[in-house]
């Protein structure tokens, strides 16, 4: 009645017709351990490196940048000190020079400025010091010019700009030219012309005479603008 009757295994068992039982077979472990990793390793993405290492091409340009701005900053750090010492400096030296010239200089009638010096020299280079001021030495050729070398705070004995003239006959003449009218002579003083006499005035403002030594001078310049009407004048009629 069974005779004709195949058994057909199925997929994992195996028929026995001496036995007539069925044998189970398990897959290999193995296989499907292979099969696993095979899969895992073709399914995952390769993990990315940490954080630490992306970022070192960043820090790299981070570093250079902060140091082209130190530069930056040293560079004008060094400008503004040059800037300082070649230009600042020097124009502010010359404006308190200036300022300090300026407030030396005594004014009369916004005409006449007067300096006295704090300083001696001989007549000749007294005379080139105020050439240098823009001025020349005093010219005392009237009363109230005299007044103002006597209200003045001198330092002792200063040249003016009075000398006798190297003509065969000397006489006396101011610094511009001219010949001398008005005069302030200490008494006693022998005021006949001889060459290479030169006028100084004493903190009295009294004049004497000297040809050579150390003394202070006093230095008069003109404001071209304001020319008053200080107008020579004359109280000598002999020189």
């Amino acid at each position: 009645m069974y005779e004709n009757i195949e058994f057909t295994p199925t997929s994992g068992s195996e028929f026995s017709p001496d036995s007539g039982e069925e044998t189970v077979q398990t897959p290999d472990s193995s296989t499907h351990l292979g099969v696993g990793l095979s899969l895992q390793n073709e399914g995952v993405e390769t993990e990315k490196p940490p954080l630490a290492v992306q970022g070192k091409p960043y820090s790299t340009v981070f570093l250079m940048f902060g140091l082209l701005i130190l530069l930056v900053v040293v560079d004008i750090g060094v400008r503004v000190k040059i800037y300082h010492l070649v230009v600042e400096k020097p124009l502010q030296t010359r404006f308190e020079n200036h300022t300090k010239e300026q407030t030396e200089w005594q004014e009369l009638r916004e005409s006449y400025f007067y300096y006295a010096s704090t300083q001696k020299k001989n007549w000749t280079e007294s005379r080139k010091d105020c050439k240098s001021r823009g001025g020349d030495l005093v010219i005392l050729n009237n009363k109230e010019k005299q007044g103002m070398i006597e209200r003045m705070k001198i330092h002792g004995d200063s040249w003016i700009g009075l000398q006798s003239s190297d003509e065969w006959t000397a006489k006396w003449k101011w610094v511009d030219g001219t010949d001398l009218a008005y005069g302030s002579w200490r008494e006693g003083v022998n005021v006949k012309a001889e060459q290479g006499l030169k006028a100084f005035t004493d903190q009295e403002g009294l004049w004497m005479l000297d040809k050579t030594g150390l003394k202070y001078w006093i230095c008069e310049k003109k404001n071209v603008q304001h020319l008053g009407d200080l107008k020579p004048e004359k109280n000598i009629s002999k020189t």
